[in-house]
Order: C-alpha cells, then sequence, then structure tokens
C-alpha cells in the first residue's frame, strides 16, 4: 500500500510539473475539422448535443475551459456520464471540482478556482472511446484532431513505466498525455495569454 501512494504522490507530482512548464509552438496546423457522425468511429471528440461554446478554445465532447461548473455537469449527463461535485472547504456551494464518471469507473476531472473559472482537466482515454486503443493511436488521433504542435523529446519515459506525450494546441492549451500501461489519459491547462504563438 506505502509503494502505491507514492507512486500516486510521484504521479501527481510529475502531471502537475510538466504541465507547470513553460511549452514551444512549432509549425502550423489547420483549425481542427469536426468528425462526421459516424458509429463506426470508437472515439468521439466533439459535442454531440450541447450548444458551441465560444471559439477560440478546444472542447472535449462539449467540454471547454469557459464552461462554468453547472455546465459541465449539465454536458456530462448529456453524454451519458455521471458528475459529481466537490466543494471547497467550509463551503457548500463554490466547487472545486465536478468529477466525471461512468458506469464501473472514474473517466475525468474537472478542477475550478473560487469563482467559477476551469483551471484544468484530466480525462482518460474512456472519456472518448468506446473500446480500447492502443496508446500511440489516440495520441496521434486526438493531437491530429485538436491541432496539437507535438513537442518532442528525447526520452517519453516521464516515470518507471510511465511514457509522456506533450504538445500545444492552436489557441496555446498546454497537453499532457500519460500513459501508465495500457491507459492513456489526457491533461490540459489552458493558455496563459493567447494562443500558440503566444508559447514561443
Amino acid at each position: 500500500m506505502e509503494r502505491l501512494a507514492t507512486i500516486s504522490t510521484v504521479l501527481t507530482c510529475l502531471v502537475f510539473l510538466l504541465l507547470s512548464e513553460p511549452v514551444l509552438g512549432g509549425g502550423k496546423h489547420p483549425l481542427p475539422q469536426n468528425e462526421a457522425s459516424d458509429n463506426s468511429q470508437p472515439c468521439s471528440y466533439d459535442a454531440r448535443h450541447s450548444k458551441a461554446i465560444t471559439q477560440n478554445q478546444s472542447s472535449f465532447r462539449g467540454i471547454g475551459f469557459a464552461r462554468i461548473p453547472d455546465e459541465v455537469k449539465l454536458v456530462v449527463a448529456e453524454l451519458g456520464f455521471y458528475p459529481e461535485a466537490s466543494f471547497y472547504v467550509g463551503s457548500n456551494t463554490l466547487v472545486s471540482t465536478v468529477h466525471i464518471w461512468s458506469k464501473v469507473d472514474e473517466v475525468g476531472l474537472v478542477s475550478f478556482d473560487r469563482s467559477g473559472r476551469m483551471l484544468r482537466l484530466s480525462l482518460k482515454d474512456s472519456f472518448f472511446c468506446t473500446r480500447p486503443m492502443f496508446v500511440r493511436r489516440f495520441v496521434d488521433e486526438l493531437f491530429k484532431h485538436y491541432g496539437v504542435d507535438p513537442i518532442e523529446e528525447r526520452d517519453d519515459v516521464c516515470f518507471q513505466d510511465v511514457t509522456c506525450f506533450k504538445g500545444v494546441s492552436i489557441f496555446g492549451e498546454q497537453f499532457l498525455i500519460l500513459r501508465i500501461g495500457t491507459t492513456a489519459e489526457l491533461y490540459v491547462r489552458p493558455a496563459s495569454v493567447g494562443g500558440r504563438e503566444d508559447q514561443k
């Protein structure tokens, strides 16, 4: 149990450090295009039911950084998941986190500051995909869809058997995907100022 707790703590610190590092943009990518409504596709990245959110930000099946907690909970419910809110200590109204649950597992986590502004989100591959995917294929598809400029590392291994894939979206959002075994989890932070050009 102590070893598992240590690994969990190290991974949490690793995600924070990797997403806190300054990132550099590279070449140009076209704006991400909406996928055709094709039930044969195992993964879905676009909103299916929710109204479009503001431009100049990525949408993760309808969840974007302009969303407030109540909107996130509505989108999550529309997608067939179960939202669960956690609150700041001493408050019954200030949402700190919205947990996203499937019937069997937690598939996402969205964090907010005390003013209701989204700080970061993490989403497992099972949030996007209806069946298991090879991690490399999932990374390639997701980066292509969101116009992410990959950041090449000499060694993709972050910690023991954990592999990292980093990049910056066309809107300057910082993407990090961790591969742990056969599972991938996406972590995203909003752009600090503007689009990818501001990250250079």
